[in-house]
């Protein structure tokens, strides 16, 4: 039998060594707050020799606003109007199908507009509205 073992890394920076027990899971503890990109790496440790680095890349985001928007979008699903109300005011609405394709965008500043969606195609599109520079998408059906 080999004795083996896995070096974990993350952005080059040794975090533990692991013996070989059969369960490959491996735990980033004790938690210490990240953020943005980190590489993480394993090598497998041989009695005479290392494997070379299987790295993979993980986005990490950290600290949630707790003072998220609230957005309201009515009826869901639609028929004749949709009217979307937010606590902020917002730069920007579109409405997309489901190729991506836009079918509708109005630029404005407000926290409440109404849209008629009487001469859109049944169907479930994508709600994109835009706080400066931070993005809320919503799932609307329209039949």
């Amino acid at each position: 039998m080999f004795d083996i073992h896995y070096d974990v890394f993350r952005n080059n920076t040794l975090l533990n060594q692991y013996p070989f027990n059969g369960d490959p899971s491996f735990g980033d503890y004790p938690f210490i707050p990240l953020s943005g990109k980190q590489t993480y790496c394993v090598v497998a440790i041989y009695q005479t020799v290392k494997s070379d680095a299987v790295c993979t890349d993980a986005w990490i985001t950290t600290g949630f606003s707790e003072n998220k928007t609230e957005i309201s979008v009515y009826p869901n699903p639609a028929n004749e109007m949709i009217t979307i109300e937010t606590s902020k005011s917002f730069n920007e609405v579109s409405i997309h199908n489901l190729l991506g394709k836009k079918v509708y965008c109005n630029s404005c500043s407000t926290n409440t507009l109404s849209i008629a969606t009487s001469e859109f195609k049944p169907g479930i599109y994508v709600l994109q509205i835009v706080f400066g520079n931070k993005t809320d998408n919503r799932k609307i059906v329209i039949y």
